[in-house]
């Protein structure tokens, strides 16, 4: 009888032990309902609760302690760190209360709870994380909209059995956040998210292509851009650096494949009929690409695309003059007659090119850069008056511009 009413005294001694120890969590939770709660009272309460043996493993203690670094949070509107404490102990109150007891009983008795507090954590962290991005805090407000998705996947917010609804805008911001705070292993983490969701228009192809040319990993750059060009070809940057990386490795068969694939898309597009030129350009296929800077000068909208197609007619049919007269030159010594033929034909070659050197300058009249490059063609047709009254106008406004650098 003695023995027993021992055991019985034991347990109720145990039971008032785990009982006064529940008291202070709720006596925690109770101060910070109050309309101005005492939250140093509260936290060494909790404080004191999560190291003792009691209720260290008692979910509540956590869902307590997460309201009360929620509360430092709002109080101070400043304290991020506390929203990030508070983060961790719901987690913590979350894991436990999937356990059960040691008995393994009680198993989501909390869930209600941490649901709805996970709801107005969530709203803490995506109003921390704006302001912080409003203030330039990029690092801070990448661990913000972070913290959302790691709240969105928890399992207090899902339905059993179902999987988390991924929040694509906050995925986003946090991919912006990263690039912006030069954080390069979550940029590239986020922003590839991004893409295999389709989310973001361009700007991740954008970020990432950035991202693989600085590491210089061309394999993977390359990668990237072609991608961007299929899913956004409207999107120039994609075929403009397609285009510079095959013109520097001179395979010009893939980069006109790409050329091609984007008129066959937008035939008006000024800028890829000068690319196409630039090809043919380089591939030495003249007529070709006198025919491709012609179409991009008359699909030409703005003031840039009319000088730069103008420019490279100018440029080619100038190139064609100088071979005309080194030919004259070459045969001279043996043939004084063929000479002065070629030279009759070199002169008509040079006549060629003035039209677009002209059209070049009356987009930018003093762009000393192509005023120079006129020169020469003045100075080989000045027998002519009126060419010579313009090469000497065209020399006292290089000279005027020269003095003003």
């Amino acid at each position: 009888m003695k023995t027993r009413l021992t055991t019985v005294i034991s347990l109720l001694a145990f039971a008032l032990t785990l009982s006064a120890q529940k008291g202070n969590v709720n006596s925690a939770d109770y101060e910070l309902t109050l309309d101005k709660p005492d939250l140093e009272k509260a936290e060494a309460k909790i404080l004191a609760a999560e190291k003792h043996e009691k209720t260290v493993n008692y979910p509540k203690t956590y869902i307590v302690k997460e309201r009360l670094y929620r509360a430092k949070y709002t109080k101070k509107n400043t304290d991020s760190e506390s929203l990030f404490t508070a983060l961790e102990a719901i987690q913590k109150a979350e894991e436990l209360d999937m356990k059960g007891n040691e008995k393994g009983k009680g198993k989501g008795k909390f869930k209600d709870e941490i649901k709805k507090d996970l709801l107005l954590l969530r709203i803490d962290f995506q109003n921390c994380g704006a302001n912080a991005y409003n203030n330039k805090d990029y690092d801070l407000a990448m661990r913000c909209f972070e913290s959302v998705l790691t709240i969105d996947k928890m399992p207090s917010n899902l339905e059993e059995g179902a999987e988390a609804t991924l929040d694509t805008a906050i995925l986003f911001n946090t991919a912006i956040c990263a690039y912006y705070s030069e954080n390069k292993p979550e940029t590239e983490k986020y922003m590839l998210q991004c893409i295999d969701l389709n989310y973001g228009e361009s700007t991740p192809h954008t970020v990432m292509y950035l991202h693989y040319r600085d590491a210089e990993d061309t394999v993977k750059m390359v990668e990237i851009l072609k991608d961007g060009f299929e899913k956004h070809p409207e999107e120039a940057t994609f075929l403009r650096e397609l285009v510079i990386y095959y013109i520097n490795i001179n395979d010009l068969e893939e980069g006109m494949k790409y050329i091609n694939l984007a008129l066959e898309s937008d035939p008006e597009n000024s800028s890829f009929w000068f690319t196409k030129g630039t090809f043919h350009d380089q591939a030495k296929e003249l007529d070709q690409a006198i025919e491709a800077y012609n179409k991009a000068l008359e699909t030409a909208s703005t003031s840039e695309e009319r000088y730069n197609a103008n420019y490279n007619l100018a440029v080619i049919y100038y190139n064609k003059a100088v071979e005309a007269a080194n030919k004259a030159d070459e045969v001279a010594l043996d043939d004084i007659n063929k000479s002065k033929e070629l030279a009759k034909v070199a002169k008509e070659k040079f006549k060629v090119c003035i039209p677009y050197f002209e059209a070049c300058l009356s987009e930018k009249p003093d762009d000393i850069e192509t005023l120079k490059a006129l020169r020469p063609v003045y100075y080989r047709l000045s027998d002519d008056p009126a060419i010579q009254k313009k090469y000497d106008d065209l020399q006292s406004r290089i000279k005027t511009l020269e003095e003003l650098q």
